[in-house]
């Protein structure tokens, strides 16, 4: 037989940079069903700060925040926090590769 199947995703990002600090916001959804069982359900935030901390604005300090719920794994509400250091190895306009060392509870 015929399954009916349907799904929702939806994805926005905020970035700006001011001087040596970058603050980024996210926001996630994800809604899905088959045959009328709902299959996906969850939403999340989150935010993170970087702040260059070298001369040549390649070592900076980071600190991130978010909430979020997933109905599906039984998740009311779930909250993160942490920090630690990244190094940008890439920094071009267009395309930057960093590598981060940091902890997150």
């Amino acid at each position: 037989g015929t399954t009916d199947r349907y799904a929702l995703f939806a994805n926005a990002s905020l970035n700006k940079r001011w001087g040596r600090t970058t603050s980024m916001l996210n926001y996630s959804m994800n809604y899905g069903a088959v045959d009328d069982v709902m299959n996906a359900n969850r939403m999340r935030g989150d935010t993170k700060v970087d702040v260059e901390v070298s001369r040549n604005r390649r070592l900076y300090s980071y600190g991130l925040g978010g909430a979020g719920y997933d109905d599906i794994r039984q998740i009311e509400m779930e909250y993160l926090f942490g920090g630690g250091m990244g190094y940008r190895i890439l920094d071009r306009p267009g395309l930057v590769l960093a590598g981060e060392l940091g902890s997150q509870y």
